[in-house]
């Protein structure tokens, strides 16, 4: 498989992770909705997971970058404490990334 091969299926399945947890269903009946086999899911939620910790990455803060985010701050080990205008949220690396997401955004709505 060519290089540009391979991005445009990562891009495919990181497309599809993404909207399998934004859907709230289970990985069984998401899969048979979407013709994804639970297998190919479950490889590339972990697959995505380890890049995710391989680079530090948790969640894409791109779309606070007007916001009032004033610090990142690592606090410890796997732990960070991120403030926006006058919210301080404090995250692991098991933090849910959608729910982070969530309250990043209320947050900058707020500021």
């Amino acid at each position: 498989m060519s290089n540009e091969r391979l991005r445009e299926n990562s891009e495919i399945r990181r497309a599809q992770v993404a909207a399998f947890t934004e859907s709230g269903m289970c990985a069984k009946d998401w899969c048979a909705k979407n013709n994804v086999s639970e297998s190919t899911l479950r490889y590339w939620k972990r697959k995505l997971r380890e890049e995710g910790s391989a680079t530090g990455a948790w969640v894409d803060l791109s779309s606070l970058a007007n916001s009032n985010c004033t610090a990142i701050v690592p606090v410890g080990h796997g732990t960070v404490t991120i403030r926006v205008g006058a919210f301080v949220i404090e995250a692991t690396r098991d933090s849910d990334i959608l729910c982070l997401k969530g309250a990043l955004s209320a947050c900058a709505s707020l500021c």
